[in-house]
């Protein structure tokens, strides 16, 4: 099974043990990590003392995943069943494993004692790089980072994305503060009792925190594209011979079109408002009836289709599955298109290329995500 022995000085060391190993094996194992002697060293699991050194850790409530604290005894002959009053040593703030928001982010923080600088594989800024108009200036010269800011620190990006400096310098200077607190409640939760369960509940949130920005970043090395902009599935098509560009969405239950768009497509006329209602979803929206049959052209073909109106709608249209089914489509994804198979014809998708001309959409689809 595995386990994780964190010291007093927020080193955290993760094991892969047998169910049968006995605390004083635990304890050696420890010593080769820690450097503390077994005749000086106390092992506390669930705020309890590992007392008995030939019982099996099974025995004493260890399971998988969990963590036992590796402290040192305070003063020779002490029984290691009594629990510790003294508080612990100073722990200098840079051998602490880090739990800031920012990640694996390269953006440097300022020099301060209380400071935890953030692991990184990035570039790292020219010049001062505790300068704010330094860290500005890097990320608007690497995309790369641009975009890895934007996937782990939204509200910096947003804010360097604004073009305003006094605005990016702000965000910055606050998430700075924040980190500095975050780091002396960190010390000071540290050099307090081990058994307190706030000290506990810490450790085991610096442990989650570890283990996700490893997941991270062995994901942006592995799977950099899992990070990368998708492009929702749009087709140019007709609807009573007007141009719409309609986003395929099998997730919807039912072909939908902004009251903006039927009244370009003149088919407000046609609007059964006996089918007002409310449709709920990602909000609600207001339904002002139902078109019962309409025409659409995708591509060569001429198919059918029932719409229902709402009032707004973040899209001029959307092709639910109602419509989907009744012409059999089928959502290809290899060679980007949308098969109909009624006809065997297929439509292509609109390209990101094909939607920078369309400005509109592109600003939908970003509300969207």
């Amino acid at each position: 099974m595995k386990v994780t022995l964190t010291s007093e000085n927020g080193d955290v060391f993760p094991l892969e043990i047998g169910a049968d190993l006995t605390v004083q094996d635990l304890q050696a194992l420890a010593e080769l990590e820690t450097a503390i002697p077994q005749d000086q060293m106390l092992l506390i699991h669930n705020m309890a003392p590992l007392a008995d050194p030939r019982r099996p850790l099974t025995q004493c409530g260890v399971e998988e995943g969990d963590v036992i604290m590796v402290s040192r005894l305070e003063g020779s002959g002490m029984d290691p069943t009594t629990r510790p009053t003294q508080p612990h040593p100073q722990t200098s703030p840079h051998s602490l494993p880090t739990s800031i928001d920012w990640s694996s982010i390269s953006i440097p923080t300022t020099s301060d004692p209380g400071t935890t600088q953030p692991r990184n594989r990035g570039q790292q800024p020219q010049g001062n790089p505790d300068d704010p108009e330094t860290i500005r200036q890097h990320f608007l010269n690497h995309p790369y980072e641009m975009a890895r800011l934007r996937q782990q620190n939204p509200p910096l990006a947003e804010a360097l994305l604004s073009g305003d400096r006094e605005r990016f310098h702000d965000a910055l200077a606050r998430q700075r503060r924040a980190m500095r607190d975050a780091e002396r409640e960190r010390i000071r939760i540290l050099n307090a009792d081990p058994l307190d369960p706030t000290y506990q509940a810490k450790i085991a949130q610096d442990i989650r925190q570890r283990n996700i920005e490893e997941n991270m970043e062995a994901a942006i090395e592995f799977t950099p594209e899992s990070f990368s902009h998708v492009v929702m599935l749009y087709l140019e098509i007709k609807v009573n011979g007007v141009p719409v560009t309609a986003l395929v969405d099998s997730g919807a239950r039912s072909t939908v079109m902004s009251q903006a768009c039927a009244d370009r497509c003149n088919i407000m006329r046609l609007v059964d408002r006996r089918y007002a209602g409310v449709a709920f979803g990602v909000g609600q929206q207001r339904i002002l009836g139902r078109v019962h049959l309409g025409q659409l052209q995708i591509g060569r073909d001429f198919l059918t289709s029932s719409f229902t109106v709402l009032e707004t709608a973040p899209e001029d249209m959307l092709l639910g599955l109602d419509m989907l089914k009744t012409h059999q489509c089928c959502i290809d994804l290899k060679d980007n298109c949308l098969r109909v198979g009624t006809t065997a014809n297929s439509a292509q998708f609109l390209t990101e290329k094909d939607l920078k001309d369309k400005e509109d959409t592109l600003k939908k689809q970003e509300v969207r995500w």
